[in-house]
């Protein structure tokens, strides 16, 4: 650390009272610059740990409280609401609920909530640091995560449910005695590194005590009592108070302080962002031009393949020759159907989702025209066929989703078929994948999705269900040479009736009722 940065911390943080030089001198008397570099960096992992468990916890309460905004501007704004550390009464932190103006008091109440799981989790660790206490948090952890992971999926509904709500509490309470059990092992971490012995639990105690001051001064930022309250809980413990200083200066210095850099970069960057004035466009007309960079070929391929094959296996064109691409995107399963002989025209909702498509279609341009699949612009009864590829996810409600049921089974001819493609939530690790981590590092999806686990219910309404079909289990960031190996171990799976059910994607195959199909079943 320069310098500039222990003075910085040293002014903040009152350590100036010990009298102790703010130059890496000090640091250096106490540890060798390789082992200063690893304690930094490890100081570092734990606060990026910190961060994202964190934000898993803030989202799995907005989940449960069914209040839904894209990720990438929930991350933002959760970054940009820890300038509230600076602030008195931690105003600043009301920044997290920012982009929830549609249910604004709700998220304000889980705001409160996700606060309160944390405040409580420094007060356990600062009265009850041990072991026992880490593994009861982590067993709490494990139990709410297995519960949840039962639960219906994620939806707009206006009701919350209690059970819902109160497992994913107490998920929330012990996610925050473990994230902060972790960030507490910044400081004996670093007091080791500086050659005290001091048992992890003891550190934890210490680290959390330091911070129950910080919290409870609501009339004034926690970042003056914190340092102060760090250095004189060990040299209490015996710490020499030079190594105490530079220890607390080095913890604050790449968790606290790092964290507000990250709020104001990200404060910085949602400036940016309301400057282009793209907050109100429609999300596939923002990603439209680098859309296809956003899976990789050999992947996008091997699924276009796999789809089509679906497409063709239940729409034998003896019986099923004129259809809709419902959500036809760039017009890629569109083009295969018509190179196959199908008479088939493409609808999207984005307009530059069409303008590519149009592009890519050539001289069948004039085949994709911009509707919405929960108002599709066909006669009644005029199509043999509609399907949907990843589509029903992206409707924003379940109203919306059976308004598109209830769409395509009017335009179907009776013994029409409807060929929905989607993803397999089932898997709880797919899940999580696609709810959490996919939208923040892909364009594709938002994180507003209602996935769609089964067509049952009111979806089911005036429909059979011919069949289900489960595909693919290798996920999309597989490299190509080994995609290609594990091909094999793919099929093996996708034909074992106990695996299968786990795959990444499904496809449901319905029939209007008062086909041929339904007659025989009768």
């Amino acid at each position: 650390m320069s310098g500039v940065g222990l003075a910085i911390a040293n002014s903040l943080d009152t350590f100036h009272q010990y009298n102790i030089p703010g130059d890496v001198s000090g640091l250096l008397e106490h540890a060798p610059p390789a082992s200063l570099a690893l304690c930094i960096a490890l100081v570092v992992a734990i606060t990026i740990v910190n961060l994202t468990g964190r934000y898993l916890k803030w989202m799995v309460l907005l989940r449960a409280g069914h209040v839904l905004a894209p990720s990438r501007k929930l991350f933002l704004a959760f970054l940009a609401s820890f300038v509230g550390n600076l602030t008195p009464f931690y105003v600043l932190y009301a920044l997290r609920v920012a982009p929830l103006r549609e249910r604004f008091m709700r998220a304000l109440a889980l705001l409160a909530a996700d606060l309160a799981t944390d405040a409580v989790a420094i007060a356990l660790l600062a009265a009850f640091a041990s072991y026992s206490l880490l593994g009861g948090a982590l067993a709490v952890f494990v139990a709410g995560a297995f519960a949840l992971a039962l639960l219906p999926t994620k939806s707009r509904e206006r009701r919350i449910g209690v059970v819902p709500m109160a497992i994913s509490l107490l998920f929330a309470q012990g996610f925050a005695v473990l994230i902060w059990g972790v960030t507490g092992a910044s400081l004996w971490i670093t007091l080791r590194t500086f050659g005290v012995e001091i048992a992890l639990p003891e550190s934890l105690r210490i680290y959390a005590a330091s911070h129950v001051q910080g919290v409870a001064s609501l009339t004034q930022p926690g970042f003056l009592l914190v340092g102060r309250g760090m250095i004189e809980l060990l040299v209490q413990a015996g710490v020499a108070a030079e190594v105490a200083v530079f220890s607390a200066a080095l913890v604050r210095a790449f968790t606290y302080w790092l964290v507000i850099l990250a709020a104001l970069g990200a404060i910085l960057h949602i400036r940016r962002r309301l400057g282009r004035g793209t907050e109100a466009a429609n999300h596939f007309d923002l990603i439209a031009e680098e859309y296809k960079d956003n899976v990789p070929e050999h992947i996008r391929l091997r699924l276009l393949n796999r789809k089509i094959e679906l497409n063709l296996s239940h729409l034998p064109k003896d019986r099923y020759v004129r259809g809709i691409d419902a959500g036809c995107g760039q017009g890629w399963y569109l083009k295969e159907m018509l190179s196959r002989g199908y008479l088939v025209e493409g609808i999207d909702y984005s307009e530059n989702q069409i303008k590519q498509a149009r592009k890519y279609l050539g001289p069948d341009a004039n085949l994709v025209r911009q509707g919405s699949i929960s108002q599709l612009p066909f006669e009644d009864a005029s199509q043999d066929f509609v399907y949907a590829v990843n589509v029903i996810h992206h409707l924003p409600d379940v109203e919306r989703q059976q308004q598109a049921f209830q769409e395509v089974r009017r335009v179907l001819r009776p013994g029409g078929r409807f060929v929905v493609h989607e993803m397999n939530v089932t898997n709880p690790l797919f899940r999580f994948y696609m709810s959490y981590i996919f939208p923040l590092i892909k364009d594709i999806d938002d994180g507003t999705e209602v996935w769609l686990k089964e067509t049952t219910g009111p979806l089911s309404e005036g429909w059979t269900l011919v069949k289900t079909e489960y595909r693919t289990f290798l996920p999309d960031f597989v490299p190509q040479f080994a995609y290609r190996r594990l091909w094999g171990v793919e099929q093996c799976l996708e034909r074992n009736r106990h695996a299968a059910p786990f795959s990444a994607h499904v496809t449901f195959v319905l029939e209007k009722a008062g086909g041929p199909e339904a007659a025989a079943s009768k």
